[in-house]
């Protein structure tokens, strides 16, 4: 792993733990608090603030920042492989002259076209779906 794949992981998974332990955006944990305690200078984390959650909740937090990564990785490998031709344009281009400008990237990419994304129907612990 590079440098720049080391702080990518880090920030991704930085950010799946935030949406896991402070949003509760995990049908496996659901809408609770399992944030681990703030870094405390003086003080152990242990020390500054136990956990307030279960080792089955702490587990399952794991488990559902895992599936967030996972899944992200996959979509990205996905739009990546949709997109080959597109990619190796763009590859290409960078091969030769190293750094491209906002219309050389466009003129590599071609035509794009702009879709929403699909989303899971929002149910279960967590959802937010408000009723009229």
């Amino acid at each position: 792993l590079s440098s720049g794949a080391e702080e990518d992981i880090r920030t991704a998974t930085k950010l799946a733990r935030w949406m896991v332990g402070h949003l509760g955006m995990s049908e496996e944990v659901g809408p609770v608090d399992v944030r681990e305690s703030e870094e405390n200078p003086f003080l152990g984390r242990e020390i500054a603030l136990p956990r307030r959650f279960s080792e089955e909740t702490a587990q399952a937090a794991d488990k559902a920042v895992r599936r967030l990564l996972t899944e992200a990785e996959e979509r990205a490998a996905s739009v990546l492989e949709a997109h080959r031709a597109r990619v190796e344009r763009l590859i290409a281009a960078l091969e030769e002259q190293e750094t491209l400008d906002r219309a050389a990237v466009a003129e590599c990419l071609g035509p794009t076209e702009v879709t929403q994304p699909t989303r899971k129907p929002e149910t279960g612990p967590g959802s937010s779906k408000l009723k009229n």
